[in-house]
């Protein structure tokens, strides 16, 4: 396979390339992205790309001054100056209006029953997917020349969907006695703010952790900006920014970034992660692994998407077809496999060796690997199609990740979104208790969070 270069199709459009403004950081250039091409994944999936052509570009407003802590910090300064510091500025602001989002965007677009396509408007601000989220304002995009009405979030319930009335009003007590009180913050103060919002999001009492550097930056901002008003109705957007921020670059402290920027109009960061730390979290379907295994050498592989928790939230039937490829790859180089018969007494021989129980997600790779070996016309086409490739590549050892925290993505069930357009909240903390457990997976197609509705660079896998 000739190696690609980065650079956006032919068959995209003026427009969507007009949207797309993610390179990688120089010591990463070896490395190779294209965007993908909308007509053959609409066909395939069924589903529009939205390339948020509609949302207002950040570039409209200066990002906050720089906290000092930020300084030393050359990745999280090139995020803060084109995104999370121009969000924080337009939440102080009060502008609440459709600006550019973090991936998967603000706006999901699917076919319904009838063939028709549905957009559905999730919110910019985190405040206001907040608020969207509980009903606390109708769910219409606001219009371009004016801002959203600001509910008083003081004075209205929460839902009793995502958490109880009295919870969600102790939680704002809490909130606007401490702004009230406190003229200065540090790392303390700044750690009860934050995690009152956290709760809020998840209507439990656990208090999460934030890195230091989260923290020294959240007391900079709260200090020097809560002297302006105590009024906690026309600081909440801020806050809930604040608090997106912190959680955001906790949890992407401990990844290996690779590039950054706007792709299909959203933020995203891009990073690495040993194929071993990504752990399968739910059933993968034969078919759809085995046209990812096929495919693998042409087309490579949109980013993982992880959580908080580094579980695997899209992006299964990805990690387990490059699992499988390595396997391959050792039947054909250690046990020199040369034809289908072969192949099928090498992968018997390999799940007698001790790599092949190493985890849950490797003995899952093998089990779906010895289903395709049973299968004469499977393993011929195996044979055929992934021999040649895996004798000029080496084995996988990373794939590229992309974050998107568990308690704001919106996950909803599956399968009730696609018969009926229903969006049943995903328990959050199921990931959290699945991190914890280490040895269970979720049934196929239980959880959606939205992510292929919004285009990704593909990166090509092979090496």
């Amino acid at each position: 396979m000739n190696k690609r270069q980065p650079h956006h199709p032919q068959s995209s459009s003026l427009q969507e390339r007009a949207l797309i403004e993610f390179s990688l950081f120089p010591e990463y250039s070896r490395l190779t992205w294209v965007s993908p091409e909308q007509a053959q994944y609409q066909a395939q999936k069924g589903l529009r790309f939205n390339w948020g052509s509609n949302q207002k570009s950040l570039a409209l407003i200066e990002p906050l001054p720089c906290p000092p802590a930020l300084q030393d910090h050359r990745l999280f300064l090139r995020s803060w100056h084109n995104f999370f510091g121009r969000r924080l500025h337009a939440a102080w602001q009060l502008r609440l209006q459709n600006f550019q989002g973090l991936f998967p965007g603000n706006t999901i677009c699917r076919i319904d029953r009838n063939g028709q396509w549905q957009h559905h408007y999730r919110g910019s601000l985190l405040w206001e997917q907040y608020c969207l989220g509980r009903g606390l304002i109708p769910p219409e995009e606001p219009s371009p020349e004016k801002n959203r009405a600001q509910p008083d979030m003081v004075k209205l319930p929460g839902n009793t969907a995502s958490g109880s009335i009295v919870t969600t009003r102790r939680l704002m007590r809490h909130l606007a006695l401490a702004i009230k009180t406190y003229c200065s913050f540090n790392l303390e103060k700044a750690q009860e703010i934050l995690s009152l919002i956290n709760q809020l999001w998840t209507s439990t009492r656990s208090k999460p952790t934030y890195d230091p550097l989260a923290l020294n930056i959240a007391a900079v901002i709260l200090t020097e900006r809560l002297t302006w008003t105590k009024d906690l109705s026309q600081v909440l957007p801020v806050l809930f920014e604040l608090e997106g921020y912190a959680s955001y670059i906790s949890a992407s402290r401990s990844l290996d970034l690779i590039g950054t920027g706007f792709f299909a109009g959203n933020w995203i960061e891009i990073a690495t992660l040993p194929l071993f730390d990504l752990k399968q979290t739910e059933e993968c379907h034969g078919k759809r692994l085995f046209d990812e295994l096929l495919t693998l050498p042409a087309r490579g592989f949109a980013p993982i998407v992880i959580n908080e928790h580094k579980m695997v939230t899209d992006g299964n039937h990805r990690i387990m077809a490059a699992r499988i490829w390595n396997i391959l790859r050792d039947c054909l180089l250690r046990w020199q496999a040369r034809s289908e018969l072969d192949l099928r007494q090498t992968i018997n021989k390999y799940a007698l060796s001790p790599s092949a129980t190493d985890d849950l997600s490797q003995r899952q790779a093998l089990e779906h690997l010895k289903t395709f070996a049973s299968s004469e016309a499977i393993l011929k086409k195996l044979v055929e199609a992934a021999l040649p490739d895996l004798r000029n590549y080496a084995a996988i050892e990373s794939l590229p990740v992309v974050l998107l925290p568990e308690y704001i993505s919106g996950a909803v069930f599956k399968d009730p979104f696609d018969e009926e357009g229903a969006l049943l909240s995903f328990p959050p903390q199921i990931y959290k208790i699945i991190s914890r457990l280490g040895s269970a997976i979720l049934p196929p197609r239980v959880a959606y969070h939205f992510t292929d509705c919004t285009a990704l660079p593909w990166f090509a896998i092979l090496k």
